[in-house]
């Protein structure tokens, strides 16, 4: 196989340059055919019970997932102005495409049931029109401390916050719609703080800046790996070669990866730039070997042969064995990990060959000119040369303190591992001034939490859930888990609860637990 390889590429550089542009061609047109999927629940296969158990609890109790705008005032945003304001936000929210309108949760949109004086049942719209007195404002407020289900989520005791809660038809246009909810909000004015959190809009926007990111990480790393190899080997014409099989390489996996028609999960965004540097691999040590060899022999063909005759063998072994470790990815029961180790697999192994085919055929092609002094030795040995042979010297000479530095940043690390923290919150995923987590932080401080959690109770063995008893345990349940200290409220009774949690209370115990040990009290 080397030999045929070798040779073809030697023989007939242009057909072999020739096959290769035909083959990122083929694999390029499929890259317009792209599509993102940024949804982290597809991180799970469509029949993993728990994902199907949730997508038919959200269809039986009519769920949707949640934006969630809020509007601070320190001096209240109880007051005619800031009401109106809101109001119009509002009804801009209801007329944008993704919001189900109709189980919109705003001060303009929600029913106020309430027993007048003489015992009378009344239904009615807690704000039909903007209150245009301080009084008429006061009463809003009011009316929602009196409200059990509106208080401390609706807005909080002291009338600083309030809160509007958008149900919208799926995650993936969380990012959209919240850019639009600015622009209306900027086009009010006015001097209340307004911040938009929610679970979809974390998970959407985190997905939408990892694309982002990835396209300005990937052109970075192949720009720096230039700059080095040109550092190292000071010919622009021969480090152009590695950089053109990273190229290669990202296009035929990710044309690959589309045209098989597969979804760009966030992870598949990550595989160009764990291709281009591992591409490139196997390219330096041609290159080197190339390097130390070209200037004793001045001839072309025996350069390269004695070069694959060297490196042949041992390439072959380090790219099956990282072919493998990406491989082995395949086994976890994540698809959008499968597909990034499959495919990763796939590039490391198309880099194999592209190294070998092109580079030869490069070689052979490039004006003697271009690399005759490629090669030769600098006088005094070079800046690197010199600094290598430092490196040497010292861990020749102080070879115990070497080995003593090494074992203790081993154990330092040894320490570091012991203590790493799993945090699935993607609001987390953004650093701390990022404005996600700044309204993540302000919302949860007024009011009662931004995440929501549900418990579905069902009855088994012909069980009935309307018994006084199974009723009673129901009701302790709710007492149970309200007295959690991250949750902030628990919304519904009986067969169905909205739980809502608020972060950072200095709390780092789990909610499934609690429901055990319940059970465990009543057994």
């Amino acid at each position: 196989m080397k030999r045929t390889l070798v040779d073809f590429s030697m023989n007939h550089p242009r057909i072999a340059i020739a096959l290769i542009l035909a083959a990122t061609v083929l694999f390029g047109a499929q890259l317009p055919k792209i599509h993102i999927d940024t949804d982290p629940e597809n991180m799970l296969p469509a029949d993993e019970e728990v994902r199907v158990f949730n997508s038919e609890v959200k269809e039986v109790f009519g769920l949707h997932d949640m934006l969630v705008v809020g509007i601070v005032r320190e001096a209240g945003v109880f007051h005619p102005e800031t009401l109106a304001r809101v109001a119009r936000i509002t009804d801009k929210v209801r007329e944008m495409d993704g919001v189900i309108a109709d189980d919109l949760l705003a001060p303009t949109d929600v029913d106020d049931i309430y027993t007048t004086a003489d015992g009378i049942l009344r239904v009615e719209t807690l704000m039909g029109e903007p209150p245009e007195t301080q009084e008429g404002a006061d009463r809003v407020l009011a009316q929602i401390g009196k409200n059990p289900v509106l208080r401390g989520k609706l807005a909080s005791d002291d009338g600083k916050a309030m809160a509007i809660f958008i149900p919208i038809e799926s995650k993936d246009v969380a990012h959209t719609l919240a850019l639009q909810i600015e622009k209306a909000i900027e086009e009010e004015g006015g001097d209340e703080e307004y911040h938009i959190a929610g679970m979809p809009l974390a998970q959407d926007t985190f997905g939408a800046e990892m694309f982002r990111q990835m396209a300005y990480s990937a052109p970075a790393a192949f720009l720096v790996i230039l700059l080095l190899l040109f550092f190292f080997f000071r010919n622009l014409a021969v480090v152009l070669a590695p950089m053109i099989v990273a190229v290669v390489t990202v296009v035929w996996t990710m044309g690959l990866l589309i045209g098989l028609g597969y979804t760009v999960h966030i992870m598949s965004s990550m595989i160009p730039i764990f291709l281009i540097p591992i591409a490139v691999l196997n390219s330096i040590h041609i290159l080197s070997e190339f390097h130390e060899r070209y200037q004793k022999h001045h001839d072309m063909r025996r350069t390269i042969q004695g070069t694959m005759d060297e490196l042949f063998v041992p390439m072959i072994f380090t790219s099956l064995t990282t072919v493998v470790g990406f491989a082995s990815l395949i086994l976890t029961p994540i698809p959008p990990v499968q597909v990034f180790g499959g495919f990763v697999a796939f590039g490391i192994a198309a880099a194999w060959l592209l190294s070998i085919v092109f580079n030869v055929a490069f070689a052979v092609l490039l004006p003697r000119k271009a690399i005759e002094k490629f090669g030769a030795t600098v006088e005094g040995g070079g800046l690197m040369r010199r600094a290598m042979h430092l490196v040497r010297d010292i861990s020749l000479r102080y070879n115990k303190p070497v080995v003593a530095v090494g074992a203790l940043i081993f154990l330092v690390s040894a320490v570091g591992l012991s203590r790493i923290e799993v945090n699935d919150n993607p609001v987390k995923w953004f650093k701390s001034g990022h404005p996600l987590r700044v309204a993540d932080e302000v919302m949860n401080r007024h009011l009662a939490g931004t995440y929501l959690a549900y418990l579905s109770v069902q009855a088994t063995d012909g069980g009935d859930l309307n018994d006084p008893e199974a009723m009673r345990y129901i009701e302790g349940l709710q007492k149970h888990l309200g007295a959690h200290p991250n949750v902030g409220d628990i919304r519904g009774r009986g067969l169905f609860m909205g739980i809502e949690f608020v972060a950072d209370r200095g709390s780092k115990e789990p909610l499934a637990p609690a429901l055990k040990t319940h059970a465990r009290l009543k057994a």
